[in-house]
């Protein structure tokens, strides 16, 4: 399975509106604005609190005043995680959360996880060349999208739209 790209292909719509008339929700469109415990526009000051948190120099970009972090560990949902959190002018604009083992956390169960706080995301869509279809939702203010990640494992992923 090529999760780069799927994860490439569904950042690359996100950001540039393709999903904004794709999605599968009906009635008053939520905020989508929160993954877990994580809510997006939290500053990265109020974070870096966290146990296990640490800065990601490698994904950061302090030209464009883009700072990335993760935690590793056992303190969501009580199952290992990664998660990563990607900040700009000092607010949460991405949370990821890759959970693991994958035997545990398939697609589905991942699913159910986002739908306790956003309700149902309707069918799986492709995104643009994609050939692998998945569930996202859409609100008002951000976007929320299970994907693929390495190793086997998936992850959720929040952002906040531009």
């Amino acid at each position: 399975m090529k999760t780069r790209g799927v994860a490439a292909a569904a950042l690359f719509f996100l950001s540039t509106g393709f999903l904004a008339a794709q999605s599968g929700t009906s009635g008053a469109t939520p905020a989508v604005d929160k993954l877990g415990p994580y809510t997006l526009g939290t500053t990265y000051n109020a974070l870096k609190e966290l146990t296990g948190f640490r800065d990601d120099p490698g994904r950061s970009k302090p030209e464009e005043d883009v700072r990335a972090a993760k935690v590793i560990g056992k303190n969501l949902f009580n199952t290992p995680t990664i998660q990563r959190f990607t900040f700009k002018h000092d607010r949460l604009i991405r949370v990821s959360i890759i959970f693991h083992p994958p035997a545990e956390w398939p697609e589905e169960r991942v699913k159910r996880m986002v739908a306790e706080q956003w309700g149902e995301p309707g069918p799986k869509q492709k995104l643009g060349d994609s050939s692998q279809p998945i569930y996202f939702w859409k609100g008002s203010i951000g976007w929320l999208v299970i994907l693929p990640a390495d190793g086997g494992r998936w992850m959720a992923s929040c952002y906040l739209a531009d």
